[in-house]
């Protein structure tokens, strides 16, 4: 693979596909990388724009890294609300005759997808339970967030020796769990692939774990939602999940569920 600052190889140019990315981690991950995946066997290069920490969701297709740090806040397949992806000019002029690809509607509920199941299953990774405690707080998302002492007294009441984690890049460290967050995506991924379940509020890497095989547990609303034409239930169990992975989905409660009720689904699915 060949990383590029500024743009600058012309030997690209002929049946070339440029996918630039933008929109939400969950989008990213579910439905554009599949999609570019698909659309790249029809080309003899790809080049990919990406944030340089998700370039490991293309690399068994992707030639080329283009390093594209978007900028204000993503929102579905998009950036800044309305606005779609920018393709910057200079991009343009070094790959003429390029076929270039930014996220749409169309391109995002397309059903002409190909997906690569994440990570790779190693005994020594293996997690009895990792945790996503989401902090991020755009779209007031901190509303949806339950603090660290939440999950303190979920870990209370279950079973001493587990194996716990906490993961994310905007998340919480969860006291007397190992700290796995900011680490490569590859290495993530090699230990979803490899353990027994994570849980977290519905996020981008809540989907993650269904493309790595990790049984998770997520919580969410039942809220019917547009973009995806179902509810948050209808897109972990059957709209990205495309491995069937296990996953049980709590929207009774919405993002706020108690931890009695948490901690009972934790004990199940780990038979503990």
């Amino acid at each position: 693979m060949k990383t590029l600052g500024p743009y600058g190889l012309n030997s690209f140019k002929t049946s070339t596909l440029i996918a630039v990315e933008a929109g939400e981690f969950g989008w990213i991950v579910s439905s554009w990388v599949g999609y570019v995946r698909k659309a790249s066997r029809n080309y003899t290069h790809t080049i990919i724009c990406c944030r340089p920490e998700n370039w490991y969701l293309y690399a068994d297709f992707g030639e080329l890294l283009i390093q594209r740090i978007p900028k204000g806040k993503p929102d579905r397949w998009l950036e800044d609300f309305k606005k779609h992806a920018k393709v910057p000019k200079s991009l343009l002029r070094e790959w003429e005759g390029a076929k270039v690809i930014t996220p749409t509607k169309g391109r995002c509920m397309s059903n002409k997808r190909e997906y690569r199941k994440y990570g790779t299953n190693s005994p020594d990774l293996q997690y009895d339970l990792i945790i996503h405690a989401r902090a991020v707080t755009r779209y007031k998302g901190d509303k949806r967030n339950h603090g660290p002492e939440w999950y303190s007294k979920l870990l209370q009441s279950l079973p001493d020796g587990l194996r716990v984690g906490s993961m994310g890049t905007v998340s919480h460290h969860i006291k007397g769990t190992d700290d796995l967050r900011g680490i490569k995506m590859s290495k993530l991924c090699d230990i979803m692939a490899s353990s027994r379940l994570i849980i977290g509020p519905s996020s981008g890497p809540m989907h993650l774990a269904s493309h790595c095989g990790c049984p998770h547990l997520v919580w969410t609303t039942d809220k019917f939602q547009k973009s995806i034409g179902g509810t948050n239930k209808d897109r972990y169990k059957k709209l990205w999940n495309p491995f069937n992975t296990k996953v049980k989905v709590i929207d009774k409660y919405g993002w706020k569920p108690p931890v009695d009720v948490i901690s009972e689904k934790v004990r199940k699915m780990i038979c503990a």
